[in-house]
């Protein structure tokens, strides 16, 4: 935000005043800073223009902000080395519910979210199948429930059981409600020496999906639409 006061602290610029060169200096004066830093910076004053003008405070502008190009994403993936060290750590773990959160989204590439939402009235034992409810893409799916998925669930309900026995959640939090957040797996990613920008989560979804793509048994449109 502090990039985009030099605007207003130059000449107390109105909207009608900004031009190409302005912006060009915004950018100048964050040289230095990631492309994502500077495309925030420039979004940010596009939005606010963009609001001001449909809500009649201001005119728009006469040209087109140009935004760079964001290079700077780091890809998380485990290297099989990493993935080795990850699930040694995962095994031996004290936290049962911990221990049993991480391998779904290895072996299934669940997501955070689908996990923690997880209800027992969601596994089907019978035709071997996990129901997400409410997932990202919005629409209600089923993903196959393999052996080892079966097992870790049947050990982390049998450890719901004895702590949180009125829940109906699988993984549920302290209180026995929905689970929001889970810093045990962030301890397991420094005891494995992973890297510091891994997160664990994501990072394990993705190397779920390398592992299918590895395996030449899916195309890239079902791992695109894998949950």
């Amino acid at each position: 935000m502090r990039f985009l006061l030099f605007l207003i602290n130059q000449r107390h610029q109105r909207v009608e005043d900004i031009d190409t060169q302005m912006i060009e200096q915004l950018q100048e004066r964050m040289d230095g800073h990631k492309p994502a830093a500077v495309w925030n910076a420039l979004e940010l004053l596009r939005r606010i223009i963009n609001f001001s003008f449909k809500t009649n405070r201001c005119p728009a502008l006469d040209f087109q902000i140009e935004m760079p190009i964001k290079d700077n994403d780091v890809v998380e993936y485990l290297n099989p080395e990493e993935s080795e060290r990850f699930l040694s750590v995962v095994k031996t773990w004290p936290d049962a519910d911990v221990r049993n959160m991480a391998p779904p989204t290895y072996i299934t590439g669940m997501r955070r979210g689908e996990i923690f939402k997880l209800e027992e009235r969601d596994i089907d034992f019978h035709l071997n199948l996990i129901h997400l409810r409410g997932p990202k893409g919005g629409k209600n799916t089923s993903i196959g429930l393999s052996d080892f998925a079966e097992n870790i669930i049947n050990n982390q309900l049998a450890w719901k059981s004895r702590r949180f026995p009125e829940s109906s959640y699988i993984f549920p939090g302290r209180t026995g409600r929905l689970r929001k957040d889970c810093s045990g797996v962030d301890k397991i990613k420094k005891k494995a020496r992973l890297p510091s920008t891994f997160r664990p989560f994501l990072g394990l979804r993705r190397r779920f999906a390398v592992a299918m793509a590895n395996s030449g048994q899916f195309t890239m449109d079902m791992i695109a639409t894998q949950q």
